[in-house]
């Protein structure tokens, strides 16, 4: 075991030497529902714009993802940076939710990318990212009780 955690630090060093320590950065843009033109700023109704940015530092990509609803003005141009620049206190320690057959499903990892301070995450972005899951739940990081998602969502 110690042999593979100092191959893995040797490894990171030299990559780390040869790639150096300035992040890289990538921003993509993805829609659900109707497709946003390209003339077009402003969310139509039915669909999400999601703006996910990847900050990639040698080997290690982190992923942080803005969501805009129907409505919403998307951005020409956004500062990759501010993504990171902080981050914010978790609004849940788990969250999930059970499908149709009554079985739980932790969507902690996968809901991660959205922990970013202003997003907000409804009960409409949770049934198109995950139609399976018919009643969603979390716990509360301060309480540690399991909570029904409030319907009016969590802003960040």
């Amino acid at each position: 075991m110690q042999v593979l955690r100092t191959y893995h630090l040797v490894r990171r060093k030299v990559m780390l030497f040869c790639c150096g320590r300035e992040p890289r950065y990538s921003i993509t843009y993805a829609t659900r529902g109707a497709e946003l033109e390209p003339w077009e700023s402003v969310v139509p109704r039915g669909t999400f714009v999601f703006e996910t940015v990847q900050r990639s530092i040698v080997d290690e990509t982190e992923t942080r993802t803005r969501v805009y609803y129907p409505g919403e003005s998307v951005p020409k141009n956004t500062d990759a940076k501010s993504f990171f620049a902080e981050t914010p206190t978790l609004p849940w320690m788990w969250i999930g939710g059970i499908d149709a057959y009554g079985e739980t499903h932790s969507l902690t990892q996968e809901m991660s990318q959205f922990i970013l301070r202003g997003n907000r995450i409804t009960h409409a972005l949770l049934r198109a990212e995950y139609p399976h899951i018919v009643i969603w739940k979390y716990m509360c990081p301060l309480t540690f009780e399991e909570l029904d998602f409030p319907t009016d969502g969590i802003t960040i």
